[in-house]
């Protein structure tokens, strides 16, 4: 029964790997795609009309397998999964984003199985290695973004008090700034010379970096300008230089805690570490712990309390600002 589980997962494991290969061969989105994506994804008085039209002229690459997309679209995690890709700026599908999770997580399993059917489970962590790679993809544009925007601020508010109007400034973002805050500001005048509202096409810059503050004080500080007055050139330059400063204080809050945070790295390492050089001195000191019941729960409960102290070390010294 296990050679044949195994073989299952083998060949169901190959197929995932072809669709992966496969799908990543597929050229990624033009811009005009993107574009026309997102005006079919949006509401109009007379939606039934405008997206027929549109649908004659873009397709759905939200998904590498039409027969996939039909289905995973009607469930909400398929949405979500959409977002994150979006929000990283990924090139993957969502099928293929799943392919891979199903993949990683009975590959972990196989290997483990070959070895011991009792902790063949764990394998299945291994699924999240896609998810928790795409975070990481997240957090880096958000980081990066964070560290242009006040760059582009100061571009922004140079450019209005040289006389040119706001759009234009966010032009000069555009063709001077680095990825990925040209990008974001590429969105909305993208989508104001579409015809959007201005309203509409900056809240949709923060669609595209959700978890921005600062770039949500940035869209309320101009709509409230365009609605009240006032000097939106020196606006910008406080809203700069308070960016800057938070910088300044979390640089130093990192040095702080990096004695906590390699502590943290240093006893999540050492066990294994440990464990394995006495493995390999002295198999048979190390049975009791692999080959007998109590052994394998007291090594699951070293593990998951291990993992647990890391996690406890990251909570506390990852201050958010």
């Amino acid at each position: 029964m296990n050679t044949v589980a195994l073989s299952f997962l083998i060949g169901f494991s190959s197929f995932c790997i072809c669709m992966i290969l496969f799908s990543s061969s597929v050229k990624p989105k033009d811009a005009t795609q993107k574009r026309l994506e997102k005006i079919k994804n949006k509401s109009f008085k007379t939606d039934k009309e405008i997206n027929e039209k549109i649908s004659l002229v873009v397709t759905d690459t939200t998904y590498r397998i039409k027969f996939l997309g039909s289905i995973l679209r009607r469930f909400k995690i398929s949405e979500k999964i959409k977002n994150a890709l979006f929000i990283a700026d990924s090139k993957l599908h969502v099928d293929t984003f799943l392919f891979l999770c199903i993949f990683m997580g009975l590959t972990g399993f196989g290997v483990i199985a070959l070895f011991s059917m009792i902790y063949a489970p764990l394998g299945l962590m291994a699924a999240l290695i896609p998810i928790i790679s795409l975070r990481i993809d997240i957090n880096k544009r958000l980081q990066m973004f964070t560290q242009q925007f006040p760059d582009a601020l100061n571009m922004i508010s140079s450019s209005l008090r040289a006389g040119h109007p706001l759009m234009a400034s966010f032009e000069t973002v555009v063709q001077e700034m680095p990825q990925p805050v040209s990008s974001v500001f590429k969105t909305s005048v993208d989508d104001i010379s579409l015809g959007i509202d201005v309203k509409d096409a900056l809240n949709n810059m923060i669609k595209i970096v959700p978890n921005s503050l600062d770039l949500k004080f940035f869209v309320t500080a101009v709509l409230i300008q365009r609605d009240v007055g006032g000097n939106l050139a020196e606006l910008l330059d406080g809203l700069s230089t308070t960016i800057r400063e938070r910088f300044k204080l979390l640089g130093q809050l990192k040095a702080q805690t990096a004695q906590t945070r390699f502590s943290g790295v240093v006893l999540s390492v050492m066990p294994p570490l440990i464990g394995g050089g006495i493995f390999l001195l002295s198999p048979e000191y190390m049975e009791p712990l692999l080959k007998t019941q109590q052994g394998n729960l007291a090594l699951l409960g070293a593990v998951f309390l291990t993992l647990l102290g890391l996690y406890s070390i990251n909570k506390i010294t990852n201050i958010e600002m």
